[in-house]
């Protein structure tokens, strides 16, 4: 009996320590990708350390007796530890549970500031087939009637919005790509999709329409807003015209490739083009962000590794195409990683620059944590390698892209500063629950422009990023480089 105990013994003692190290594991991660604190990971590090030692000197003591006991057969003492012993190891494998469900998937934001308020949208205490399922047993759905252009949306966390926007109502969603045969897939994918929740409410072929875009051609951007805009004289958009614009679309690149519009293709597909697109719409009747539409939205994609472009030296805004060769290497500063972070944070300077210049236009930038997608399909040939050798491992550090939808599926959704009242603010903010302590913790879940949304939840950025002058200078070198050579007239006392 003396060997399968002590298997038992070693059993009980790896368990917490696998859940420790997961959490670690994660923590780690996550500080090194700009993903979060050392301070933000304590709490989470110290109770499961602390679960590890009391877990250790609870299953180390008995044995000594234990072995006393099984010479002597007796049966009861060893029945009751070894129910003590598998305790231990399930509460590690729910300890890592939740681990994955907080620090990976995020905590889900609370659902009474928003139902308070009769608002339709749906519950961001659950998750997404939860959120769906409160939604369409509502008489008004969130998106209902809504039209929807979602730029990059024929795979990965583009397609989920699509598809979930697509559920919450959303008459219409123009799916942004630049292969036709790849967006029509995804439309037939969606469409094949089971229904959530039930079958009474399947997605239609009219809800979606490919919508030719290349953002690495200015001219493909411009020739997508003449399609828009022929639509809507054509009745195809309703009066009321698009009700969200989504920037999702985002590529990384392993070396620097020039456009055939001069641009570096990194800044000008994750930047450049969507500022482009943005611009003009403004300009259109049908996303005119006067105060009668107080309803529109822009929604920008970006990242955590916005920080990494905010380290000294790191952001040159007269460089962003990284033409200029440092004096020390010879060369010029572009870098997978690095360069991709200074395309984030141009996300977030376009998202704040953009609500400061029309406060009636909610401009909300998204970080959708760390998805597994196929954005790292032009990294580095090591990267890719080493990411498909060890995929089964990344699944325990990474968001599905259903999951990583989810903060642009609330931020399309949840009541904002620009469109809530002064009476629906007020009411929002006293729908104070256990999920909800204060009033400064219940502003985490009301948007307002230039919010960085994380877990959906507001965040907040590098100190950096709240340089309106930084902001600005950002701006203006946007509308040089993508010869926006006719200017919008906006409201002058804000800008």
């Amino acid at each position: 009996m003396g060997v399968p105990f002590t298997l038992l013994r070693w059993s009980t003692m790896v368990a917490p320590s696998i859940a420790c190290m997961y959490a670690l594991n994660i923590a780690s991660i996550r500080v090194a990708a700009c993903d979060s604190t050392l301070s933000e990971e304590r709490d989470s590090l110290l109770l499961r350390l602390l679960f590890l030692v009391i877990s250790l000197i609870v299953a180390l003591f008995p044995f000594v007796e234990l072995e006393r006991r099984v010479e002597e057969n007796n049966v009861a003492f060893l029945i009751v530890t070894i129910i003590l012993l598998m305790i231990f190891i399930i509460q590690s494998i729910y300890l890592m549970i939740q681990t994955h469900a907080h620090q990976i998937v995020g905590p889900l934001p609370p659902v009474e500031p928003y139902s308070a308020t009769g608002s339709s949208s749906p519950s961001p205490n659950r998750n997404e087939k939860d959120l769906t399922k409160t939604a369409t047993s509502s008489s008004t759905l969130p998106m209902k009637d809504k039209v929807v252009v979602i730029t990059g949306a024929n795979a990965g966390i583009g397609k989920e919005t699509a598809r979930q926007l697509a559920q919450l109502g959303a008459s219409k969603v123009y799916m942004a790509c630049r292969s036709a045969g790849r967006a029509e897939k995804a439309i037939q994918d969606l469409l094949n999709t089971k229904p959530t929740p039930s079958p009474s409410s399947p997605l239609r072929p009219d809800q979606f329409q490919f919508l030719p875009c290349d953002l690495s051609d200015f001219s493909s951007v411009r020739e997508a807003v003449n399609i828009l805009r022929k639509d809507y004289k054509e009745g195809k958009i309703p009066n009321e015209g698009i009700d969200c614009l989504i920037l999702n679309a985002g590529v990384m690149m392993k070396d620097k490739v020039i456009t055939k519009d001069g641009c570096e293709l990194m800044m000008q597909a994750n930047v450049l083009g969507h500022f482009l697109l943005t611009r003009l719409l403004l300009k259109e009747e049908f996303f005119n962000p006067s105060p009668s539409h107080r309803h529109r939205r822009v929604l920008h994609l970006s990242s955590c590794m916005h920080r990494m472009a905010c380290k000294d030296g790191e952001w040159d805004v007269d460089d962003l195409q990284c033409l200029k060769i440092d004096e020390k290497t010879g060369k010029d500063r572009y870098s997978f990683f690095h360069h991709y972070g200074r395309t984030k944070l141009g996300n977030l300077f376009f998202a704040k620059e953009l609500g400061r210049r029309f406060p009636t236009v909610t401009s909300v930038a998204i970080h959708p944590g760390m998805v597994k997608t196929d954005v790292t399909n032009n990294a580095p040939y090591i990267i890719r390698t080493t990411a498909n050798l060890f995929s089964f491992m990344a699944t325990g550090f990474q968001k599905t892209a259903e999951q990583g939808a989810w903060g642009t599926v609330y931020a399309a959704i949840a009541p904002s500063v620009a469109n809530a009242s002064t009476d629906t603010t007020a009411t929002i903010k006293k729908s104070h629950t256990k999920n909800i302590k204060d009033e400064e913790e219940n502003s985490k879940f009301l948007l307002s422009n230039g919010s960085y949304i994380q877990n959906c939840r507001v965040k907040e950025t590098h100190p950096l990023t709240e340089s309106t002058e930084d902001a600005r200078i950002f701006w203006e070198k946007c509308e040089e480089l993508v010869d926006l050579k006719t200017k919008i007239q906006v409201d002058e006392s804000v800008v």
